[in-house]
């Protein structure tokens, strides 16, 4: 096969991956949107909003973990064309759906589709792609995929003036339907090694992948970050920007935001390429975040219009920062077990969203009725909350590269270093 040729399939798989990320994505924040419609047409929901927001995480965060090794034991194709069957399954159900049972299992289902994409994608661009390539590739992934955050702010919220959220949701799984189908074609089943092999592999590889401590540092980072970060964009923006700052229009500052995340994309797989030390570039990005909610805990209302767009498109490329350790899976693992890794690290993140944005629901109903009718007081304790968290692991991280240090100084003086992996 000629080298346009393998350039060209290349390229239409990039395209293929980044549009399932693309729903994924779409399908992660839209809620923030849609809640609105939701409780208008089904008044139940209101009260078990966070309940309906988190049930995409919880069956997310553990679908990760088990698609890691999904994607090791079978394929990252065979894991990507079963994960674009369950989103569109789960997005028929969505737009029919008129319980609370239903609301639930179509974003459960929804979750577990986007667990089996998101972790094939990034074995499959480490599987088609240069290894020097591999942040950037990443990045422009994500960038195109992060226009799913785009359109499921403002875009979205401006569609829905003309069809209801039913309708939108059935259009969206026929689309996912054909993406499946494309899928079929385009990434035929490989495979070399019978499950008997990889099974008795699997289980050491496992064994091995948990003794390694940077795995486990990146999970928690993972666990804060994600978890903070999702919790605000996908659920809690929406009510935060009605309530403090009385704006209707806020998906607009959603879709700064997600603007923001998609030049973040880019910045951080270029950044992750260029940098020698992808530990150090963490390190950076945990105080620059916790900076930024600091200041959120400072000014939670007293923000010009300016400021406000600036600020908030900041935070965007700030949320992208988790792709670097995502990117440092190049330098924990080999190929075979990428799924694996990136199942452990990702399901960490998405379990602290499920959990931050039932904390927020805490916070949110402990505001409610009381002295403070600005909502001013409840969104300022989830700042609080989420600077304290980043700052805990930003002196974790620290702490880590302090140990990291005098351990290899240690080995270098009784072993040889090559033998152990951080």
């Amino acid at each position: 096969m000629s080298k346009s040729i393998i350039k060209n399939k290349n390229i239409l798989i990039l395209l293929l991956l980044s549009s399932a990320y693309f729903f994924t994505l779409f399908h992660r924040y839209s809620l923030a949107v849609l809640a609105i419609n939701i409780i208008d047409e089904a008044p139940f929901a209101q009260d078990k909003l966070g309940l309906i927001g988190s049930a995409y995480f919880y069956c997310y965060a553990p679908m990760l973990f088990f698609s890691g090794i999904i994607v090791d034991y079978f394929s990252s194709r065979f894991s990507l064309k079963i994960g674009l069957f369950l989103l569109t399954v789960g997005c028929l159900i969505f737009s029919r759906a008129s319980s609370l049972t239903l609301f639930l299992v179509s974003r459960g289902i929804i979750g577990l589709g986007s667990a089996l994409i998101t972790i094939p994608s990034i074995k499959l661009i480490r599987e088609t792609f240069q290894e020097k390539k591999f942040g950037m590739i990443i990045g422009i992934n994500n960038t195109l995929g992060y226009i799913g955050v785009i359109m499921a702010s403002f875009p979205l919220a401006f569609l829905l003036s003309y069809l209801s959220w039913r309708t939108t949701h059935l259009l969206i799984s026929i689309i996912t339907g054909l993406l499946t189908i494309i899928s079929l074609i385009l990434l035929p089943h490989q495979s070399t090694e019978t499950h008997k092999e990889k099974k008795a592999m699997m289980l050491n590889e496992i064994y091995t992948l948990m003794k390694i401590p940077r795995i486990w540092m990146l999970s928690f980072w993972m666990l804060t970050f994600t978890g903070t970060k999702l919790a605000f964009q996908a659920l809690w923006a929406g009510p935060y920007f009605v309530k403090v700052y009385g704006i209707t229009y806020f998906p607009i500052i959603l879709l700064i935001i997600s603007i923001g995340s998609t030049v973040g994309s880019l910045i951080m797989g270029f950044i992750s390429d260029l940098s020698s030390n992808r530990r150090k570039i963490l390190i950076y990005a945990s105080l620059f975040i916790f900076l930024l909610w600091f200041f959120l805990y400072i000014y939670p209302d007293k923000l010009s219009t300016l400021i406000t767009i600036f600020f908030y498109f900041i935070l965007g490329i700030s949320f992208a920062s988790y792709l670097l350790a995502l990117m440092e899976v190049r330098d924990i693992c080999k190929l075979e077990d990428t799924g694996l890794v990136v199942g452990i690290i990702s399901s960490m993140g998405f379990l602290g969203s499920a959990l931050f944005t039932q904390i927020g629901n805490v916070f949110y109903k402990f505001g409610e009725g009381g002295i403070d009718t600005t909502g001013i007081f409840q969104f300022k304790n989830m700042f609080l909350l989420n600077f304290v968290i980043i700052l805990f692991i930003f002196m974790a991280l620290i702490l880590y590269e302090i140990w990291l240090k005098f351990r290899i100084k240690w080995l270098n003086k009784n072993f040889n270093p090559e033998r152990l992996t951080f």
